[in-house]
C-alpha cells in the first residue's frame, strides 16, 4: 500500500487531474462571488459544455478500432453501472424511509447517482490524458445508463407524474434527442460496423469512411479541441454554482452531510466492491480502464440535474441543495481516496 501511495503522489496525471480540478474550482468561487463572471455568462459557459465540448468529448470516444472483446467488457460495464444505480436507489430508499417517502426519493437517488458528465468524465480525461481512449469508452457507456437514470428514472420520481405515453415520450427525447447523446450514438454506431462500412485508404492502412479521426484528421483536430474544453470548464462551472451557494447555512443539515457522504465514499466504495467480487466470480474480466471509470462514476458529486428536479417540483429542496453543495466539497477527498482504492485493488489477482 505504502508503494501505491507513493506512486499516486508521483503520479503527474492524477495529481495533474487533483490540482486542474481544485483550482478551476476555487476560481469559479471567487468569479462568482466577486461577480466578474455574471449568471448570463454561466449560461454561456453551460451551453458550450453541453453544446459543444461534451458532444465532442462523447463522439471522440469512439473513434478508435473495434473488436469483439472489448465491445462485449463495453456491455459488462453498461449492464453493472444500471444494476449498480438500482441497487444504491432501493437500499437507501428503504434505509430512509422513516423521513417520508417524498425525503427517502431524494435521498436515495442523490446517493446513487453522481455527476458523472462534468465531474468524473472530465477528471478521467485528465488522469489518462496520455492515452484515454479506453477509460472514455468505459465512462461514456455508464454514460448511458447514467441519463437513464437522470432523464427517465429520475423525473418520473420526483415529477409525480405518471409514465404515460405522452410524458413518457417527452421525457425520452431528453433523454436520447440532445447533442450529447446524438453525438454518443452516433459514435458507437460508427464504432460498431466500422468493419463492415466502406473502406478507404489513408495513410497508415485502410479503415471505414466515417473514421472521421484518420480520413479528415485536419477536420477532426476541432473535435479534439473541443473535447479538452470539458475538463477546466465543467469545473468552472461548478466552481460558479458553488459561489453562489450560502457556506455557512449549507453545512449544518445532518442529514445533508450524510447522504452526501453516501454519495461520494460510500457509492464508489460498493462500486468497487462489486467489480471485484463479479471479477472473482468470472462473470466479468475488466481491466485498470473500466475499473476506474466506474469507481468514479461512482464518486462523483450529486448531479445538478436531480437538484433542479426538487426545486422545479417542490422535493425537499433545500436539503437537495445542500447535498449537492456538500457532495462537491467532499469530493476533494474521496476522488484521491477513491483513486487510491482502486489502485490498489487493480494489485490483487483476481485482476
Amino acid at each position: 500500500m505504502v508503494a501505491i501511495l507513493i506512486s499516486m503522489l508521483t503520479d503527474a496525471g492524477f495529481l495533474g487531474a487533483f490540482l486542474e480540478t481544485l483550482l478551476m474550482v476555487l476560481l469559479g468561487v471567487l468569479f462568482r462571488r466577486k461577480n466578474w463572471i455574471t449568471t448570463e455568462g454561466k449560461q454561456a459557459i453551460t451551453v458550450i459544455i453541453w453544446k459543444l465540448a461534451v458532444p465532442c468529448l462523447a463522439f471522440r470516444a469512439f473513434m478508435t478500432d473495434f473488436d469483439r472483446t472489448g465491445f462485449r467488457v463495453g456491455l459488462h460495464v453498461l449492464a453493472l453501472a444500471s444494476f449498480l444505480y438500482l441497487l444504491l436507489t432501493v437500499l437507501v430508499r428503504l434505509a430512509f424511509l422513516r423521513l417520508g417517502r417524498d425525503t427517502a426519493m431524494v435521498c436515495a437517488l442523490f446517493a446513487a447517482v453522481g455527476q458523472v458528465t462534468l465531474f468524473s468524465m472530465p477528471i478521467l480525461q485528465s488522469i489518462y490524458a496520455a492515452d484515454d481512449t479506453e477509460v472514455m469508452l468505459a465512462i461514456n457507456l455508464i454514460a448511458i445508463a447514467f441519463r437513464v437514470m437522470v432523464y427517465i428514472v429520475a423525473f418520473f420520481a420526483l415529477s409525480g407524474i405518471h409514465p404515460d405515453r405522452a410524458h413518457l415520450g417527452t421525457s425520452l427525447r431528453t433523454t436520447f434527442l440532445n447533442p450529447i447523446m446524438i453525438a454518443m450514438l452516433a459514435g458507437i454506431l460508427i464504432w460498431a460496423t466500422q468493419d463492415f462500412l466502406p473502406q478507404v485508404t489513408v495513410e497508415n492502412g485502410t479503415c471505414a469512411f466515417l473514421r472521421l479521426d484518420r480520413t479528415l484528421p485536419a477536420l477532426f483536430q476541432t473535435v479534439t479541441a473541443l473535447s479538452r474544453l470539458v475538463s477546466p470548464l465543467a469545473m468552472l462551472l461548478i466552481g460558479l454554482s458553488l459561489g453562489e451557494s450560502n457556506f455557512r447555512q449549507e453545512i449544518k443539515d445532518p442529514l445533508a452531510w450524510l447522504v452526501a457522504l453516501l454519495r461520494t465514499v460510500a457509492a464508489p466504495l460498493i462500486a468497487l466492491l462489486t467489480v471485484c467480487l463479479a471479477q472473482k466470480a468470472g462473470l466479468i474480466h475488466f481491466g485498470e480502464a473500466q475499473v476506474m471509470a466506474l469507481v468514479i462514476a461512482f464518486a462523483g458529486p450529486a448531479s445538478a440535474t436531480l437538484d433542479l428536479y426538487c426545486m422545479q417540483f417542490g422535493r425537499a429542496e433545500l436539503l437537495a441543495s445542500k447535498i449537492f453543495f456538500m457532495s462537491t466539497l467532499l469530493c476533494a477527498v474521496s476522488i484521491p481516496l477513491c483513486y487510491f482504492l482502486t489502485k490498489w485493488a487493480l494489485t490483487l489477482p483476481i485482476f
